[in-house]
């Protein structure tokens, strides 16, 4: 029984994949499409305001990091979307990594 049960499990998280992966390439589009390298700390600020995303700044590091919470749940598995948002010492965009957490 128990082996059928983890078959169960291991087949729902295989299959659950898929959305918490869609959800990441929409935010990637999302970004890159409204931020460019000549965007300013307050540029990102208001497009993650508008986004609606949970979202902090990080002052020591420069960063910006959001996140898009339960984009996908699965029994005991839940997948959220982070984004970290770099600046550089002009306080422009220096890079954007968005990824599943």
């Amino acid at each position: 029984m128990l082996k059928k049960w983890m078959l169960v499990l291991f087949t729902v998280a295989l299959v659950s994949c898929g959305s918490a992966d869609e959800k990441v390439a929409y935010w990637e589009a999302q970004l890159n499409n409204s931020l460019s390298s000549e965007s300013t700390k307050e540029d990102i600020r208001n497009f993650l305001k508008q986004s609606g995303l949970d979202y902090g700044y990080i002052e020591s590091t420069k960063t910006f990091v959001a996140l898009d919470k339960n984009v996908e749940n699965y029994i005991v598995i839940t997948y959220n979307v982070a984004i970290n948002i770099e600046l550089d010492e002009n306080e422009k965009l220096q890079r954007i990594k968005v990824y599943k957490d």
